[in-house]
């Protein structure tokens, strides 16, 4: 009798487990990453209890991708690896395929592109095997988009955003195609074509029937309303953001919004406050070692005070006043903070691989190298940018570059 009630009760803890894994994209598709995350956690032990490898590895392969968002992305490398063991221990080519999947994106956050490619393709060649599992294929192939994306190779993420919208053409299948539009404008962003990235991004937002799609879509084309001038439009966006996810506890996207929300705020002379929420942000992705999104944080501080010691564009007299203490505390050694960012920047960028990014920290680097009067260093900078920008065939900043290079003379 003591046996029967074991075996039930273990039936029973298995169907619990099984019914997480059902919920488990409903959680995603809803973005609450902290609820996803605590409801899994909840139950960590009775999943460990089950003895079954093939459960077990499913659980931590939802474990760990819940905990990618919240950027607790050593626990997330951890449980997705563990997760690849036991699939290939219980000869579970699903479990192996979704944890190859979600442990691409941790590795793009991590600064592991490389390996967060050769997870994605990993995770493709499973996906062959279940020719109906739409969301590993098209998850697995945005994974690898998104470390194209980090690496600053644009043309080859424009391959994948092309493979992803045909895909969803094909199985009328509207995440595929909202992850298209998003790689997309991400591609664009990298080469350089800031009008193009807030086209698609916006496309991919619109087509969107999830708020988490949609959330992703609108942040890339918020970006490129950043770098285009469009502030306004930008800041909506990057605040409502920010404020769900400070709820919800996705880190992740909260991170990007804050990078680029403190640097409108600065623009518009809450300078403190802008330049603390960048810190701020740059703080939480070294504590949980968020390397790509560091170099973003340290680059767009060095730009905004870049900015100061090139004493770009009018300030008014009303932002003058409001900000006389900042300004006298920050302008006179803004040229020795911006370099000091910048280089920040390029350690890692050169660290992790991210050649886009790399190629236009020096170019601004460069460009601060020329205003200071230091014209051979300025040259080795934009120089250094061409060549990079060239690899990555970002073809805009390419372009700037030369002029940048021309210019010195």
């Amino acid at each position: 009798m003591r046996l029967w009630l074991s075996i039930i009760n273990k039936e029973n803890d298995k169907l619990i487990i099984n019914l997480l894994f059902k919920w488990f994209l409903v959680y995603c598709y809803h973005g609450n990453w902290k609820g996803l995350s605590e409801l899994l956690l909840s139950h960590k032990d009775l999943a460990e209890s089950l003895n079954d490898k093939a459960t077990l590895g499913m659980f931590y392969c939802c474990l760990g991708f819940a905990l990618y968002f919240p950027m607790r992305l050593r626990e997330s490398y951890d449980y997705l690896h563990q997760a690849i063991l036991l699939g290939e221990e219980a000869n579970d080519r699903q479990v192996i395929g979704y944890a190859a999947c979600w442990i691409s994106w941790t590795c793009g956050a991590l600064g592991l592109m490389d390996q967060g490619i050769a997870f994605g393709q990993k995770a493709q060649e499973m996906a062959r095997f279940f020719p109906s599992d739409h969301y590993l294929y098209f998850n697995s192939l945005s994974g690898i988009g998104y470390n194209y994306w980090i690496k600053g190779e644009g043309k080859k993420m424009q391959e994948i955003a092309r493979a992803l919208l045909e895909y969803g053409s094909r199985h009328s299948n509207v995440r595929s195609i909202v992850s298209g539009h998003s790689c997309m404008a991400g591609s664009c962003l990298a080469t350089g074509n800031v009008h193009m990235a807030i086209q698609s991004g916006k496309m991919g937002a619109k087509s969107a029937l999830d708020r988490f799609y949609r959330y992703w879509s609108s942040i890339v084309a918020a970006m490129g309303c950043v770098l285009a001038g469009q502030l306004a439009e930008a800041q909506e966006v990057f605040e409502e953001i920010s404020s769900y996810y400070h709820e919800y506890d996705g880190d992740v996207l909260k991170i990007l919004s804050d990078i680029f929300l403190g640097a409108i705020y600065v623009s518009q002379g809450h300078m403190s406050q802008g330049l603390a929420m960048i810190e701020e942000a740059r703080g939480r992705c070294v504590e949980k070692g968020g390397k790509s999104y560091f170099v973003m944080a340290e680059y767009t501080l060095g730009r905004i005070y870049k900015q100061m010691a090139e004493g770009a564009g009018p300030i008014s007299h009303r932002i003058i006043v409001k900000n006389i203490g900042f300004l006298l505390k920050n302008v006179p050694f803004a040229a020795k903070k911006a370099e000091n960012h910048f280089q920040k920047a390029i350690e890692v960028a050169q660290e992790i691989g991210a050649k886009g990014l790399l190629g236009q920290v020096k170019l601004d680097l460069g460009l601060l190298y020329k205003v200071n009067g230091n014209p051979d260093n300025a040259r080795k900078c934009i120089s250094d940018a061409i060549q990079l920008f060239e690899e990555c065939e970002a073809d805009i900043y390419l372009k700037q570059a030369r002029e940048a290079l021309a210019a010195l003379g």
